[in-house]
Parts: C-alpha cells; sequence; structure tokens
C-alpha cells in the first residue's frame, strides 16, 4: 500500500507569479506592483473615502486603517498569496486602481478597485478580461478540498 504524500520542509506551497507580464487594454496599462510602489499606491488608493465606504473588508476606514490594509496586502504579495497589478491609464498615464487576485474555494477571485473619480466608466470589466485569460493560461493553485 502506497505512503500518503507529507509535507517536507522542501516542499514549495503553491503560489501567484511574482513575474507576470504588463497587459494592455484599449484604454489602459495593467501592470505587475511590488513592494514598495505596492504599499503606497494601494495606501493612497485606499485613503479614497467614497471607495473605502464601499468596502466591507475595511474596518478601519481612516487613513492608519488605509496604511494597515496596504501593509497587509504588500504581506500577502511577499508570501504569493495575491497578485497585485496597477491600472494605469494610456491617455495620461494616470493611476487608477488596482486588481488583486486571491485563491478561493471556486479557484480564483479578481477585486478591482478604482479610485471613485473613476468610477461607472467600465474600467474594472475592461481590465478583468486580459487579467483571467493571463492567470487561466499560466497560473495552477490547487482548490480547496471541501469536507
Amino acid at each position: 500500500m502506497p505512503r500518503p504524500a507529507q509535507w517536507t520542509p522542501t516542499m514549495e506551497p503553491s503560489r501567484f507569479p511574482h513575474d507576470a507580464p504588463t497587459l494592455s487594454t484599449g484604454r489602459f496599462i495593467v501592470m505587475p506592483l511590488a513592494p514598495p510602489m505596492l504599499g503606497q499606491l494601494v495606501e493612497l488608493l485606499l485613503q479614497d473615502e467614497a471607495l473605502a465606504r464601499g468596502l466591507a473588508w475595511m474596518e478601519d476606514k481612516s487613513h492608519d486603517g488605509a496604511h494597515q490594509e496596504a501593509r497587509i496586502l504588500e504581506c500577502q504579495y511577499l508570501r504569493g498569496n495575491v497578485m497585485v497589478r496597477g491600472i494605469v491609464e494610456h491617455a495620461r498615464s494616470l493611476f487608477v486602481g488596482i486588481v488583486v487576485a486571491r485563491q478561493a474555494v471556486h479557484g480564483i477571485e479578481l477585486e478591482v478597485l478604482c479610485d471613485s473619480m473613476f468610477a461607472n466608466q467600465g474600467i474594472a470589466d475592461e481590465v478583468r478580461t486580459p487579467v483571467s485569460e493571463w492567470l487561466n493560461d499560466n497560473v495552477r493553485l490547487p482548490m480547496a478540498v471541501r469536507q
């Protein structure tokens, strides 16, 4: 009878890659972010009061709360638990938001956060497609086991 596989310190857990390419849509560049730029841009984005009000997972909506959430996302990125990409508008070379990919029970979950001054412009729909396609073609994470 074969022995079950056991975790050993030499086995690498599944991770999101840090070497994802820059993607482009008609209006936007979707580029990889890494610390320290990742933390700075996420903190700036989460200080948008209108955006923060709509984020149920962000309990502390203050500047300190934005700082704390940015540091948490940086740590998750460094552990390979998330992939974070910046959204930059082509025309003005302006940072408008982020895309965060996380492993979820059903597969990979994408969350698109945009500065409130860019609300209702279809940004999430436009950037979700190339990011989803790249993830589907390049990332294999194990599904969570249901018991």
